[in-house]
């Protein structure tokens, strides 16, 4: 169905709000998130040095080397804080909310090329866009992922307009690599995207060798659907084989769940169903609908289509179902493939509101109550699942507490400061403008990029060795090169915790950071946190040999 062009700016004004509403509502005092909090950091210090001091090498911008991470984001971050006039938190806020309309008009794009109908592009950009994964990371966060996935369906799109005898097409090819790159500089979640240029040249191969000589009277239009479920299983079922690249994987994660436990196979699946549709939305399990009208065409319908040479509209169908085939083999790998996941699993879902709007459109006071239905129950679904998800704290928006102590330590110092805490250090790090150990975010990386921004560490003092193509697959490294030399960040940290604050050893490591304070994370008070919760004698010696300078309750600062 095409509408007006009054209607569509109409409709896409209305989902325009609904995002904006819908984030409005779940938003929090302050910022939230992980991840976000070390690109805040390293945003600030373009800011202040006026460059990023990480980039050591071509391979830094993408953050495949060891003390370098992918640097769009606090790029923008920072561009946005410098032509605004407005802070930092602030400008993650408006890279947020933008972030979320872009992936909005992204996916209606991506929709209305693979096919000219407006109520499939809508659907598909309600659905995409109003994703409880999809809406967490578009909060008040600056974590990669945000961008990433907002630009992924324009990544697609581009890629659609390069079949067949397209006017410009040497522009489309040189769009694709352009976005290709661009999606480098955003996440590493980018060394996926060769998935689907195999889908892309498969997709080609199949429809030029196959589909276009096959005839009416061939045994695969009989078996269409059940060659495709086949090939499905297929491809899915190495994953539970432990071997290779499955030998670590994450699908082990899935032996627990809100509603299943074990370790047997049924209960895996069930628990990685569940995941999924978590994060997709309440209508996800439309995706099987969609699927068998995605993939089954009656016989007539196909030979017509060769006939009146509609080969663009098959060929962009059959690239959506070889990059379905193309991540299956990966999906109980974890978040990261369900966020490559989502803009074909919209697809799906487009393709099967489209057939249930056809058979209710019969009754137009039935198709309006399932139309409100279907919008109302996605959007509470959406809230809840965030809701959900903020109890954890990694997903926690940061406390008044936690800003306070960054405001005074901003005020009254200019050096670096010691916690115990990972995702704490990263917050008052962000917050304060000042470097906190441990350094590299909440997960107290062996080699961040605060080493060479902060000049704790210099370039020279590491040795750098290039991995193999095994041992990247294998370790699912974030980097094509590695060291084992240099100043270890995370180590220097685990050094300081395990021992008092008058040990002599600790000397040479308060001088190379330029440690002068403590703060303390209250809520693990005398101990400290890395994956774990674990003893220190840091900590504890702190009552002994230190004064306090301040106390809000959840943070103290120390003297050191």
């Amino acid at each position: 169905m095409r509408f007006n062009k009054r209607t569509t700016i109409s409709f896409f004004m209305f989902l325009v709000f609904l995002n904006f509403t819908v984030r409005y509502y779940l938003l929090g005092t302050h910022e939230e998130g992980a991840d976000s909090f070390l690109i805040h950091s390293l945003a600030n210090t373009i800011t202040t040095y006026g460059n990023a001091k990480w980039i050591i090498h071509p391979l830094s911008y993408f953050g495949l080397t060891p003390l370098s991470y992918p640097c769009a984001v606090p790029y923008l971050l920072s561009g946005i804080s410098q032509i605004s006039g407005v802070n930092m938190e602030t400008s993650v806020l408006i890279f947020s909310f933008t972030s979320s309309i872009i992936g909005l008009g992204a996916a209606y794009v991506m929709a209305m090329e693979i096919k000219r109908d407006h109520i499939f592009a809508f659907t598909i950009a309600f659905i995409f866009s109003l994703a409880p994964i999809f809406v967490e990371f578009t909060m008040w966060e600056a974590t990669t992922r945000t961008l990433f996935i907002a630009f992924l369906p324009i990544l697609v799109w581009s890629l659609l307009r390069t079949y067949g005898d397209q006017p410009k097409k040497g522009i489309n090819i040189f769009m694709c690599i352009l976005f290709f790159t661009m999606l480098g500089t955003i996440h590493h979640m980018f060394l996926m995207l060769p998935l689907f240029l195999i889908a892309y040249f498969t997709s080609l191969f199949i429809y030029n060798r196959v589909i276009k000589k096959i005839t009416k009277e061939h045994w695969a239009f009989r078996y269409q659907t059940l060659i495709f479920i086949i090939v499905l299983i297929i491809f899915f079922l190495p994953q539970f084989s432990h071997q290779g690249i499955y030998s670590t994987t994450s699908w082990q994660k899935y032996q627990t769940g809100m509603f299943f436990n074990g370790e047997e196979k049924y209960i895996i699946f069930l628990n990685m169903l569940v995941d999924y549709w978590s994060r997709i939305g309440l209508f996800g399990f439309l995706g099987l609908i969609g699927l068998i009208a995605l993939v089954y065409h009656p016989k007539k319908k196909i030979i017509d289509d060769i006939k009146r040479y509609r080969f663009k509209k098959s060929q962009n169908e059959i690239f959506v179902i070889v990059c379905l085939l193309a991540t299956i083999p990966f999906v109980t790998m974890g978040i990261y493939v369900s966020l490559i996941f989502l803009p074909f699993y919209s697809i799906i879902i487009g393709y099967a509101m489209v057939r249930i709007i056809k058979i209710l459109r019969r009754n137009k006071h039935i198709l309006r109550v399932f139309v409100i239905i279907f919008i109302l129950t996605s959007v509470n679904f959406t809230i809840f699942m965030n809701h959900h998800w903020n109890q954890s704290i990694t997903s926690q928006q940061a406390s008044e507490h936690t800003y306070s102590a960054s405001i005074y330590l901003n005020k009254h110092f200019d050096n670096t400061t010691l916690s115990n805490d990972g995702l704490f250090a990263a917050r008052i790090s962000a917050f304060s403008e000042m470097p906190c150990l441990p350094l590299g975010g909440p997960h107290a990386a062996w080699y961040p990029p605060d080493l060479l921004v902060y000049d704790f560490a210099d370039v020279e003092d590491y040795t750098f060795s290039r991995l193999s193509f095994d041992a990247v697959i294998l370790t699912q490294s974030d980097y094509l090169y590695t060291t084992n030399f240099g100043i270890n960040a995370n180590k220097d940290w685990n050094s300081l915790m395990r021992s008092e604050t008058n040990d002599k050893n600790n000397y040479p490591l308060y001088d190379r950071y330029e440690i002068e304070q403590v703060i303390e994370y209250l809520p693990h008070e005398h101990k400290y946190y890395y994956w774990s919760e674990r003893k220190s004698d840091f900590m504890r010696s702190l009552d002994d040999n230190n004064y306090i300078l301040y106390d809000n309750g959840e943070a103290r600062i120390w003297l050191l």
